[in-house]
């Protein structure tokens, strides 16, 4: 199930609801896919589940990385949610200038 800006006209509290919803759904016959830039969809989720797509400012090709996969996660991983981590390092500070 592929979902885009799942997070578009609904409240915060109701982006974390379907989350819940949408994490209980799923199983190992079903896969959900969801696209957002609101960090209340991150909360719920575990960070190995979120993906962040990088674009590489010099030749514009895209590739998705594990949220969890950027050296400073450890660090912040006892602290912060996924959203902080991801509010923390954005969609450019990335180990590489943008794309890993």
């Amino acid at each position: 199930l592929l979902l885009d800006d799942i997070d578009r006209g609904l409240h915060p509290s109701a982006q974390r609801e379907l989350i819940h919803q949408l994490m209980d759904f799923a199983s190992a016959r079903t896969k959900i896919v969801c696209t957002s830039h609101s960090p209340y969809v991150l909360d719920p989720l575990p960070v190995t589940a979120v993906r962040v797509v990088l674009a590489d400012p010099q030749s514009g090709a895209t590739s998705i990385v594990r949220l969890d996969s950027h050296p400073e996660w450890p660090k912040w991983s006892k602290s912060m949610t996924p959203a902080d981590f991801w509010q923390y390092v954005g969609d450019e500070d990335w180990p590489g200038g943008g794309a890993p």
